[in-house]
């Protein structure tokens, strides 16, 4: 919980090729709002990384969840970590 922001951060991680459906249970954390802000780290496989001529191979890419809510299902890329901030009223 970031008390500065009211945002709940949930972090998910996938260490694996395909995607992952989870639930996520947010009860005792107030009423979630229904749009969060999403921040994604991923590759195609395991193995990339950032170099001189792919920069920005890997870099995190924001995006917006429309859907959040105490108990929600949240689809998790391969290979990645994402960052739920969902703000709790």
């Amino acid at each position: 919980m970031d008390e500065e922001t009211g945002e709940v951060i949930v972090k998910l991680v996938n260490a694996t090729a395909e995607s992952r459906d989870v639930q996520v249970n947010l009860d005792g954390f107030g009423d979630i709002d229904e749009i969060a802000r999403v921040i994604t780290l991923s590759g195609e496989n395991p193995d990339d990384e950032n170099s001189l001529d792919e920069p920005m191979k890997i870099a995190p890419v924001e995006s917006i969840f429309e859907e959040a809510a105490n108990e929600v299902a949240y689809a998790v890329r391969p290979w990645s970590v994402t960052v739920l901030r969902m703000k709790s009223r």
